[in-house]
């Protein structure tokens, strides 16, 4: 988080949800500053995929990145992943266990690159 403190501004959690190449609907956590001892409680640490397809999801993909935004209003991207059917991997893996598990919570830790 050192780095992040570096940035001198608020950080937060947006997730897009892409269907063939496009945007199609998005979500924005509420904005938090960035500490070296941040620890997340389990209720604080959770993003939840609405799905706004109803159940078809052969072309979507989640886009999730980790922003900071400093006073200015510029925005730096610190990181990123994509889950969805064409990813392999951890993201891989929780894809295919959304997938098997519709309409039930997959928790998994993912790393932000």
């Amino acid at each position: 988080m050192h780095e992040h403190e570096a940035l001198k501004g608020q950080m937060y959690i947006k997730m897009s949800v892409v269907d063939d190449g496009r945007v199609t609907h998005f979500w924005k956590s509420d904005r938090f500053a960035p500490c070296v001892s941040m620890k997340f409680s389990p209720e604080m640490a959770r993003v939840i995929a609405d799905n706004p397809y109803q159940g078809a999801l052969k072309d979507v993909s989640f886009v999730v990145k980790f922003v900071s935004k400093n006073k200015l209003g510029k925005k730096t991207t610190v990181g990123h992943f994509v889950i969805g059917p064409d990813v392999g991997g951890t993201y891989g893996e929780q894809w295919k266990q959304a997938l098997a598990k519709s309409g039930q919570q997959v928790t998994k830790w993912q790393s932000f690159e």
